[in-house]
């Protein structure tokens, strides 16, 4: 009998060109230009190019980053049935957010946490 392979926390390089192509198309419904990308992500635009050409190696924050993006996608599709909706969700106004957009919060350290975390919380309310 064959033992199964150890699982890791380590996603495997096809689940992080996944992840990544996921998080890309996401930003893209989301209208960012490249530089908010960037700022989103916490990488810059050479790191951008070579994602986009489906070179991907990825340190923990950018998993982490990914993580965050896909958890904040998760929640606004929770929170709408109309998918349009929660994507203009991140570029409007939000008084949790002092009158600033979601966008707005994403592009600082930490911000994607306040975000995804605000999201979850929202989630858990309804």
């Amino acid at each position: 009998m064959s033992t199964p392979a150890a699982s890791s926390d380590t996603p495997t390089d096809a689940e992080s060109a996944a992840a990544v192509k996921a998080v890309l198309a996401l930003m893209e419904r989301w209208q960012l230009s490249d530089s908010q990308q960037c700022a989103v992500l916490g990488i810059d635009a050479a790191q951008l190019a070579e994602w986009r050409a489906g070179r991907v190696e990825l340190r923990p924050v950018d998993a982490r980053s990914l993580g965050l993006l896909l958890s904040i996608h998760r929640s606004l599709r929770m929170a709408f049935t109309d998918p349009e909706r929660g994507y203009a969700w991140v570029r409007k106004p939000n008084e949790a957010f002092a009158g600033r957009s979601a966008l707005n919060v994403m592009c600082e350290p930490g911000g994607l946490e306040r975000v995804a975390a605000y999201l979850a919380a929202e989630i858990m309310i309804q």
